[in-house]
């Protein structure tokens, strides 16, 4: 006996406050058109569980239950990776620019030539 009133103290801290969900029959019937969206609107939770997933299986709910501000707070990349992208990135620009220029491609074109030749 004691062990089952120890398990349904358990379960009542887990669930919490169950007055608050509201009664989906004691709603109010929506104006709608559609007798398929009042259906589907009457069969909708009010709101979610409230309870945590113990884990997060899909790739969403990871990137949801990420601490992203402890990330950021206490790790410097995190913090230093946006600006070193945005002061880096128009270098790597003008590097990309001048290695894929006509004339730098000419260049490296006659030169494999050139060790092609001397290999055949």
């Amino acid at each position: 006996m004691e062990i089952m009133m120890l398990k349904l103290s358990c379960y009542k801290g887990r669930l919490g406050n169950t007055a608050s969900v509201t009664n989906p029959a004691s709603r109010t019937p929506s104006s709608s058109a559609n007798p398929l969206e009042d259906l589907v609107n009457r069969l909708k939770p009010d709101r979610m569980s409230g309870r945590a997933m113990k884990y997060p299986y899909t790739f969403s709910a990871k990137l949801a239950a990420f601490p992203y501000q402890m990330y950021i707070k206490h790790v410097w990349l995190f913090r230093y990776y946006a600006a070193g992208l945005l002061i880096s990135a128009p270098i790597f620009y003008k590097i990309q620019k001048m290695s894929c220029s006509p004339e730098n491609v000419a260049k490296f074109e006659a030169k494999r030539l050139a060790e092609q030749a001397e290999h055949h």
